[in-house]
């Protein structure tokens, strides 16, 4: 009743070894990839959310600065009046 000790690894458990090592590099990559593709469409996003709101902004300024004017005018005809 020996107990028999290998000393050394059969080419199966190298070969199980190898694919399960690959497996984790290639589901590491993937997952990794899938993140950063969705980080990249949330700034772009973002980006586009940004540039609509620095055109909103810039629209409205032009609006107020034509109110000003019309104020302005307004302002001075009515000095003309009295």
């Amino acid at each position: 009743m020996a107990i028999d000790i290998r000393r050394s690894v059969t080419l199966g458990e190298l070969i199980t070894a190898g694919i399960t090592i690959v497996g984790f590099i290639a589901s590491f990559w993937m997952t990794t990839n899938v993140r950063l593709n969705s980080l990249e469409l949330n700034q772009r996003n973002a980006e586009k959310k940004y540039e609509n709101l620095e055109q909103s902004i810039q629209k409205t300024n032009e609006k107020l600065d034509g109110i000003a004017e019309k104020l302005n005018v307004l302002i001075g005809e009515l000095k003309n009046v009295r």
